[in-house]
């Protein structure tokens, strides 16, 4: 997939969504203070909204439950996954990381999750 593809109509990037994710202090470990540095995003056969993973310090590998649930709203475009990925009719989900260059990753999930 190209770095450059963006489903939001209403977004420049797929970056842009983890824009109301926390600014992490300067005292958090492994050096992941300050902005997000990748955004995560999912759409799912079975939320309203999508769900946005805020990561942050280089390469985007840190998490921290300061930033769950900091992203809300974002449409859940799940019609993006049918365009993107083969087997529809078993497909759970699909999710894009991006950074502030583009798309670094996409990703097909297929099954349903347990209730």
């Amino acid at each position: 997939m190209p770095a450059s593809t963006n489903p939001f109509a209403d977004r420049p990037s797929v970056f842009s969504a983890c824009g109301a994710c926390p600014t992490l202090p300067a005292s958090m470990p492994d050096g992941a203070s300050g902005p997000a540095t990748v955004c995560d995003v999912s759409f799912s056969d079975q939320r309203p909204d999508a769900d946005v993973l805020c990561l942050y310090g280089p390469g985007g590998t840190t998490s921290t439950s300061l930033a769950n649930g900091a992203v809300t709203g974002i449409v859940n475009l799940f019609t993006f996954c049918k365009d993107h990925c083969p087997d529809f009719d078993a497909l759970h989900s699909c999710s894009l990381a991006a950074d502030s260059a583009g798309i670094t990753r996409f990703s097909c999930t297929y099954g349903r999750a347990c209730d």
